[in-house]
């Protein structure tokens, strides 16, 4: 069991109910794991909250520098993501 599937269960749990309403037992059972097996790489709740807010803010900040700064990222081609935002953003004006 990898603690990145742990960290994107968790993600989708904390989204959908909140950090109140997210439990580490519904975060096992989405991942298909025992509960115990969470500690084996998070220190518990807070803990791995904390990371899954690392994880948005750089997925954030990557994908607003993409957006800002598209001739920076030395990528051939337009992510996915990056044409989805630049539409969105063009259809404001």
């Amino acid at each position: 069991m990898s603690s990145q599937k742990i960290l994107l269960a968790a993600r989708s749990c904390f989204a959908r109910d909140g950090y109140e309403g997210a439990s580490l037992q519904k975060i096992a059972e989405e991942v298909g794991i025992k509960k115990p097996s969470i500690y084996a790489h998070y220190k518990g709740k807070e803990d791995l909250f904390l990371h899954v807010m690392t994880l948005v803010f750089f997925n954030s900040k990557t994908a607003n520098h993409r957006l800002f700064h598209p001739k920076s990222s030395g990528a051939a081609g337009k992510p996915d993501e990056e044409l989805f935002l630049t539409g969105c953003f063009r259809s404001m004006k």
